[in-house]
């Protein structure tokens, strides 16, 4: 997620605001993927934070292949994450979706807005490099915490 914020122009609407995440989802589908994790910044927000995204996404399969995840758990992340992008998209053209990202935000839900569709797919993917890295040396009730961990916070 460290790339996100690296996005000169600042338009954190594009991630979170529910006006706005038809704009970004159709931005960031139109992006096409690459396998960079230094990345060129264009200037443009709505781009910038697509290249971020692809970027955040590469460096995690880095890692994991560093310290030796199974590549199937990670064979096909930036197609997966654009499958969840298109669902997404969908979501949020059903006639009071934003009303329903209101309501989920205020039972403490996590609707289909951006960042957390990154937030998810990030934490999936420390998951596994994680437990990869600890191997089985780690004891059963830190790889239980490991698993059950919805953010990254939570796998240290």
């Amino acid at each position: 997620m460290r790339y996100v914020p690296m996005v000169p122009r600042h338009d954190t609407a594009l991630l979170a605001d529910p006006a706005r995440q038809a704009e970004m989802i159709d931005a960031f589908l139109r992006q096409r993927p690459h396998e960079n994790t230094i990345i060129d910044f264009t200037g443009t927000s709505i781009e910038d934070y697509g290249i971020a995204i692809y970027a955040a996404l590469n460096w995690l399969n880095h890692c994991g292949i560093i310290v030796g995840v199974d590549p199937h758990k990670f064979s096909g992340t930036l197609r997966s994450f654009r499958k969840v992008m298109v669902v997404a998209r969908q979501w949020w053209a059903i006639e009071g979706a934003a009303e329903r990202c209101r309501q989920m935000l205020e039972a403490r839900e996590r609707p289909p807005l951006v960042f957390f569709l990154l937030w998810g797919e990030c934490t999936n993917l420390a998951r596994e490099i994680t437990l990869a890295a600890s191997g089985s040396t780690a004891p059963n009730d830190s790889v239980a915490r490991v698993r059950s961990a919805r953010d990254p916070e939570e796998l240290t």
